[in-house]
């Protein structure tokens, strides 16, 4: 399966340069004019990479924002930002937000496919995604006991309060993700089932 890159840039033009060069490579590709839209679309799903530039549109800022929010939503989602601002200041804000790296766009393509491929090199490595042991997926529930990490939909559940694990079974991740359904109002659609060796959701 291709990954997936978003690009976040404001200039309809420069985005659709990138998006068409991505496309070449073999990349799934969606692209953003604005940080709501965005935001409404990695809501439902994350991207494998999101690429954003820092000034979008009257907001000026926003690039930093929406990483900031990505940041948020996930811990592992690896971010580039591609903008014209190259100041120290910018560099260091991009960064210390969140970022994994920082690239201006007078950047030829060939330098930045191979910036994206070692981003997904190294987030791999890190993250153990080479193992397929590593993830328990069902449906759109995906598990790591070993990270410690759930993600529904593509969209990571916000781990805020220490759940029930008294061990790393991925099956108390199941259950915990019913009661984290039920106190947000979501609709459960995987139920674990309690004293049954091997119970699976269903």
């Amino acid at each position: 399966m291709p990954r997936r890159i978003a690009i976040v840039e404001d200039e309809i033009a420069i985005r659709q340069n990138f998006e068409d060069a991505l496309r070449r490579q073999g990349y799934q590709v969606s692209g953003y004019g604005d940080r709501q839209s965005a935001l409404a679309a990695f809501s439902r799903r994350l991207p494998d990479l999101v690429i954003i530039d820092v000034g979008l549109g009257d907001d000026v800022e926003g690039g930093f924002e929406l990483c900031r929010e990505l940041r948020s939503m996930s811990r592992v989602l690896p971010i580039m930002f591609l903008t014209a601002r190259d100041s120290d200041p910018d560099v260091i804000s991009g960064l210390r937000l969140g970022a994994d790296d920082y690239l201006t766009k007078d950047i030829s393509l060939p330098h930045l496919m191979a910036r994206i491929v070692v981003l997904f090199r190294r987030v791999e490595m890190l993250s153990g995604e080479q193992t397929n042991s590593t993830w328990l997926e069902r449906d759109a529930l995906r598990l790591s006991a070993e990270r410690m990490e759930v993600q529904w939909n593509g969209q990571v559940i916000p781990l805020t309060t220490q759940p029930p694990l008294g061990t790393q079974d991925p099956l108390d991740l199941y259950q915990w993700l019913e009661d984290y359904e039920t106190k947000t109002g979501g609709s459960a659609q995987h139920r674990y089932r309690p004293g049954r060796p091997g119970a699976v959701p269903v």
